[in-house]
Protein backbone atom coordinates (compact mmCIF):
# COMPACT_ATOMS: atom_id res chain seq x y z
CA UNK A 1 0.00 0.00 0.00
CA UNK A 2 1.38 3.51 -0.86
CA UNK A 3 -0.25 6.23 0.75
CA UNK A 4 0.59 9.99 1.10
CA UNK A 5 1.36 12.17 3.86
CA UNK A 6 1.80 15.86 3.01
CA UNK A 7 2.06 15.04 -0.75
CA UNK A 8 5.01 12.78 0.02
CA UNK A 9 4.43 8.96 -0.76
CA UNK A 10 5.07 7.00 2.27
CA UNK A 11 6.90 3.75 1.94
CA UNK A 12 5.38 0.99 0.39
CA UNK A 13 3.84 -1.01 3.34
CA UNK A 14 1.47 -4.38 4.02
CA UNK A 15 -0.22 -5.32 6.86
CA UNK A 16 -0.66 -9.06 7.63
CA UNK A 17 -1.64 -11.50 9.99
CA UNK A 18 -4.66 -12.25 12.36
CA UNK A 19 -3.27 -11.64 15.57
CA UNK A 20 -3.26 -8.88 18.50
CA UNK A 21 0.66 -8.81 18.84
CA UNK A 22 2.12 -5.96 16.72
CA UNK A 23 5.33 -6.45 15.08
CA UNK A 24 7.10 -4.64 12.30
CA UNK A 25 9.72 -6.10 10.00
CA UNK A 26 12.49 -4.27 8.25
CA UNK A 27 14.43 -6.52 5.64
CA UNK A 28 18.26 -5.70 4.69
CA UNK A 29 20.12 -4.44 1.81
CA UNK A 30 19.21 -5.01 -1.68
CA UNK A 31 15.94 -6.68 -0.23
CA UNK A 32 12.55 -6.03 0.23
CA UNK A 33 9.45 -7.21 2.37
CA UNK A 34 9.34 -10.61 0.59
CA UNK A 35 12.60 -11.26 2.72
CA UNK A 36 10.09 -12.19 5.61
CA UNK A 37 7.73 -14.17 3.03
CA UNK A 38 8.15 -17.50 4.87
CA UNK A 39 7.71 -16.72 8.17
CA UNK A 40 4.56 -14.72 7.60
CA UNK A 41 2.77 -17.62 5.62
CA UNK A 42 3.57 -19.89 9.19
CA UNK A 43 -0.24 -20.38 10.32
CA UNK A 44 1.06 -20.02 14.01
CA UNK A 45 2.58 -16.82 13.30
CA UNK A 46 -0.55 -15.44 11.37
CA UNK A 47 -2.52 -16.44 14.47
CA UNK A 48 -0.36 -14.60 17.14
CA UNK A 49 1.10 -11.80 15.55
CA UNK A 50 -0.38 -8.43 13.39
CA UNK A 51 2.51 -7.69 11.03
CA UNK A 52 3.31 -4.36 9.40
CA UNK A 53 5.80 -5.33 6.52
CA UNK A 54 7.65 -2.26 5.33
CA UNK A 55 10.12 -1.71 1.47
CA UNK A 56 12.19 0.91 2.77
CA UNK A 57 13.56 3.52 0.42
CA UNK A 58 15.00 2.15 -2.82
CA UNK A 59 14.19 -1.04 -1.87
CA UNK A 60 10.96 -3.23 -3.27
CA UNK A 61 7.89 -1.22 -4.06
CA UNK A 62 8.80 1.76 -2.54
CA UNK A 63 10.05 4.71 -4.41
CA UNK A 64 13.71 5.76 -5.25
CA UNK A 65 14.79 9.08 -5.10
CA UNK A 66 18.74 9.27 -5.96
CA UNK A 67 18.78 12.62 -4.27
CA UNK A 68 16.94 11.19 -0.92
CA UNK A 69 19.54 10.87 1.92
CA UNK A 70 19.90 7.10 2.34
CA UNK A 71 20.99 7.25 6.07
CA UNK A 72 19.94 5.08 9.40
CA UNK A 73 18.06 8.33 10.21
CA UNK A 74 16.12 8.98 7.31
CA UNK A 75 15.31 5.55 6.93
CA UNK A 76 13.99 5.36 10.56
CA UNK A 77 12.34 8.74 10.03
CA UNK A 78 10.69 7.61 6.81
CA UNK A 79 9.73 3.98 8.76
CA UNK A 80 7.76 6.78 11.53
CA UNK A 81 5.85 8.77 8.96
CA UNK A 82 4.22 5.15 8.17
CA UNK A 83 3.89 4.22 11.81
CA UNK A 84 2.35 7.59 12.66
CA UNK A 85 -0.77 6.91 9.70
CA UNK A 86 -1.34 3.17 11.54
CA UNK A 87 -3.13 3.66 14.95
CA UNK A 88 -3.09 0.14 15.50
CA UNK A 89 1.28 0.13 15.48
CA UNK A 90 1.66 2.84 18.04
CA UNK A 91 3.16 0.30 20.45
CA UNK A 92 5.48 -2.43 18.48
CA UNK A 93 7.66 -5.45 18.77
CA UNK A 94 10.38 -4.31 16.04
CA UNK A 95 12.62 -6.72 14.19
CA UNK A 96 15.61 -5.41 11.35
CA UNK A 97 17.32 -8.10 9.27
CA UNK A 98 20.88 -7.42 8.03
CA UNK A 99 21.21 -3.68 7.19
CA UNK A 100 17.11 -3.52 8.88
CA UNK A 101 19.00 -4.25 11.77
CA UNK A 102 21.56 -1.25 11.85
CA UNK A 103 18.10 0.70 10.75
CA UNK A 104 15.66 -0.31 13.70
CA UNK A 105 18.99 0.39 15.96
CA UNK A 106 18.56 3.98 14.73
CA UNK A 107 14.84 4.23 14.85
CA UNK A 108 14.45 2.84 18.68
CA UNK A 109 17.53 5.40 19.32
CA UNK A 110 15.00 7.83 17.95
CA UNK A 111 11.80 6.87 18.87
CA UNK A 112 11.81 4.19 22.25
CA UNK A 113 8.56 4.95 23.77
CA UNK A 114 6.89 3.09 20.58
CA UNK A 115 9.80 0.03 21.17
CA UNK A 116 8.23 -3.27 23.36
CA UNK A 117 10.86 -5.48 22.18
CA UNK A 118 13.60 -4.83 19.72
CA UNK A 119 15.19 -7.89 17.63
CA UNK A 120 17.97 -7.09 15.42
CA UNK A 121 19.40 -10.22 13.07
CA UNK A 122 22.31 -11.40 10.96
CA UNK A 123 24.01 -7.85 11.47
CA UNK A 124 27.21 -6.63 10.03
CA UNK A 125 28.27 -3.87 13.06
CA UNK A 126 31.67 -2.81 10.65
CA UNK A 127 31.45 0.84 9.40
CA UNK A 128 33.47 0.21 6.30
CA UNK A 129 30.28 -2.24 5.59
CA UNK A 130 27.49 0.46 6.21
CA UNK A 131 29.42 2.96 4.18
CA UNK A 132 29.94 0.81 1.19
CA UNK A 133 26.58 -0.67 1.80
CA UNK A 134 25.19 3.50 1.17
CA UNK A 135 27.78 3.97 -1.58
CA UNK A 136 26.13 0.60 -3.41
CA UNK A 137 22.44 2.27 -2.89
CA UNK A 138 23.54 5.58 -4.20
CA UNK A 139 25.65 3.89 -7.54
CA UNK A 140 22.31 1.67 -8.19
CA UNK A 141 19.61 5.04 -8.10
CA UNK A 142 21.65 6.83 -10.80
Amino acid sequence: MHTRSNSIPLLFHKICGLGKIPLVLIHGMDSSQDTFADLICRKDINEKFRILLIDLKGHGQSHCDPFHDYSMESHANEIERVIETLNEFSNFHLLGHSMGGLVVAKYYDMYPHRIKSLIIEDIDLSIDQVERNKEKLREESN
